[in-house]
């Protein structure tokens, strides 16, 4: 039985955006190893109920620690080692990144990575934003030349890559259109009978994300309509692109904006 190992930052994102993705790998008679920073026992239960075998690594999304990552790329390495896998199909930087160090030691396993976003450092003009893009840009221009196929998420980020020369002619990139949307997991619903307009931004408390024009544009449109409501769910990170708390709690005290936090599952607010 061919196997694939899937390693990602976020052990929620096995779930929520890949989850579709491995089990249509299962039913093809592939089998799965997942691999991420550690989960929570319950999300543990999530993924062994999938029908596949969780491997955490100490991987720290946010954070630049030398010490760390290097930690992170030797287990994920002796990992692989172990797991031996056909395939590996990793996404976000770090995966990508320490997954094309550890086929230097492994040459039967084919790399193929997903580019789901530029996030920070592609996102800014800050010295430190400058910085840390040109090391990824060193960074990604070895991983990519290791993969088989570069999948984009947008027709933006392949034009940038190419003008960085992160990716040539000799990449295979295909471009696939997001993650995608279970239709039977996120429903359609009737619309709601309320005589107040309700916004929604679904996202994670970043600046990259649009959360602070979002904030803005809710004080243009209410100060004319005011029973419009402005609600917003996601989880707050302490990363270089976050939202300074001090912003979101000024914003969170006005009558029409509305943070919720993280939630488990978004469909009761989008309905």
């Amino acid at each position: 039985m061919p196997k694939i190992m899937i390693i990602g930052g976020v052990p929620g994102s096995l779930i929520r955006f890949r989850g579709d993705l491995i089990r249509q790998w299962i039913n093809l008679g592939y089998e799965v190893v997942a691999v991420s920073a550690p989960a929570p026992e319950l999300l543990e239960k999530e993924l062994s109920a999938l029908g596949i075998t969780f491997k955490p690594i100490p991987l720290k999304r946010d954070q630049l620690n030398p010490f760390k990552d290097l930690i992170a790329i030797l287990k994920l390495c002796k990992l692989i080692r172990m797991e031996k896998p056909d395939y590996i199909f990793a996404y976000t930087v770090k995966p990508i990144i320490f997954s094309a160090f550890c086929l230097n030691l492994l040459t039967n396993s084919k790399l193929y990575v997903m580019i789901t976003g530029l996030g920070y450092a592609f996102s800014g003009r800050t010295i430190k934003q400058s910085l840390v893009k040109g090391l990824l840009t060193i960074l990604y221009r070895y991983a990519l030349k290791k993969s088989e196929v570069v999948f984009f998420q947008n027709k933006d980020d392949p034009v940038i890559f190419h003008d960085l020369k992160i990716i040539t002619p000799n990449n295979k990139v295909v471009r696939v259109n997001g993650s995608g949307v279970n239709i039977d997991h996120y429903y359609c619903s009737e619309k709601s009978i309320d005589e107040n307009t309700t916004f929604l931004l679904i996202c994670r408390i970043l600046k990259s994300k649009g959360v602070i024009e979002y904030f803005k544009a809710a004080e243009m449109i209410y100060s004319s309509h005011a029973g419009a409501v402005f609600n917003l769910v996601g989880p707050y990170h302490e990363s270089p692109g976050k939202v300074e708390r001090s912003e979101l709690e000024k914003y969170s005290e006005e009558d029409f904006i509305n943070y919720l936090g993280s939630v488990k599952d978004v469909r009761p607010y989008i309905e």
